[in-house]
């Protein structure tokens, strides 16, 4: 299957990839801190615990080679579309929820749509980024990974203190 080439403006695409990866890594990192808070509400004991975060990376994790798959399949801004309005809509219900069982599958969820983002947004900036800007564009992008890490630590900290 040949892709056909479109002009999108670099630097917009740049900072979409960019907040993706902010907004993967906020929410990635913003469980860790209000663990405490989270054992002491649904009163788990510490395999529980770890089963949350467990759930996450394990279908974020499964969910990466298959995502490739099915980008060359349907093209990469569709699983990026879908992933993002439903990684959104999983959030959403997870703030909303009252049950262990269902917040322990709505990570899950969360985690399988956060693995749904790497291969489909590489290839996306890859194949659309200039050539003499690829270098450059992937080391704002990547950085986002750091922001997104640090400012939900910030946020998961300020929310429990």
């Amino acid at each position: 299957m040949e892709t056909k080439k479109r002009s999108y403006p670099w630097k917009w695409l740049v900072f979409t990839a960019f907040f993706g990866w902010v907004i993967l890594y906020s929410n990635r990192s913003i469980l860790n801190p209000l663990m405490d808070v989270i054992q002491n509400q649904y009163d788990l004991n510490n395999t529980q615990l770890g089963m949350l975060t467990s759930v996450y990376f394990l279908t974020y994790t499964l969910a990466q080679i298959p995502s490739g798959l099915f980008a060359d399949l349907v093209g990469s801004k569709k699983v990026l579309s879908v992933c993002f309005v439903a990684f959104a809509f999983v959030n959403l219900l997870t703030g909303l929820n009252q049950s262990i069982v269902f917040y322990i599958i709505l990570q899950g969820l969360a985690g399988l749509f956060a693995g749904l983002y790497y291969g489909p947004q590489y290839s996306l900036t890859y194949r659309l980024l200039p050539e003499n800007r690829r270098t450059l564009a992937n080391a704002i992008i990547n950085s986002g990974m750091a922001f997104g890490l640090s400012f939900g630590y910030l946020l998961s900290t300020n929310l429990v203190l």
